[in-house]
């Protein structure tokens, strides 16, 4: 696979109100930051390089806003958004309509509770996604809480199989 993508602010003007002079993020020994807000990498959420080398597309959440944290090259692969233009994105853009509310309602009982019938599931489950074309999939969910004290927040990773052609078998 190759290298990790660099990750700017850039990709976080929709969410933290970055401007076009934002600088580069790479390499720094302390989480990079505009105004406020904290750019987490996954070293800082404690899930390391493996993050950028996984077969399985992982995601990154932050439940108190509901968006997109990380996205790695295999969550670009299958659903179909570069990590630049994931990156700061609604977590339901890959939430089919009909079950949006759901996810609404789930995402903030984790970010108020740390809880969630999916988080502890403590095994796959099957739900539909969305990939950037509007495509429904069958895909195979995990979620797994991200225990850190760096950043302020909730942040879940999720690893995310598609299971839409053993559905078809």
């Amino acid at each position: 696979m190759s290298s990790p993508p660099t990750i700017t602010h850039r990709a976080f003007e929709r969410t933290i109100g970055t401007g076009p002079s934002a600088p580069e993020v790479t390499g720094h020994a302390t989480p990079p930051s505009v105004g406020e807000a904290l750019v987490p990498r996954p070293e800082d959420l404690g899930i390391g390089l493996l993050f950028w080398h996984m077969r399985d597309a992982a995601v990154v959440g932050e439940a108190g806003s509901g968006r997109i944290a990380l996205w790695n090259p295999a969550a670009e692969v299958l659903f179909g958004y570069p990590a630049a233009e994931a990156v700061g994105q609604p977590l339901e853009m890959l939430v089919p309509d009909a079950l949006r509310n759901r996810h609404r309602d789930g995402i903030a009982r984790f970010a108020a509770t740390g809880r969630g019938p999916l988080v502890e599931a403590h095994h796959p489950v099957e739900v539909p996604a969305l990939r950037k074309g509007g495509e429904e999939i069958a895909v195979e969910l995990v979620l797994t809480p991200i225990v850190q004290e760096r950043f302020p927040g909730r942040f879940v990773l999720a690893l995310i199989r598609d299971a839409t052609e053993r559905r078809r078998i």
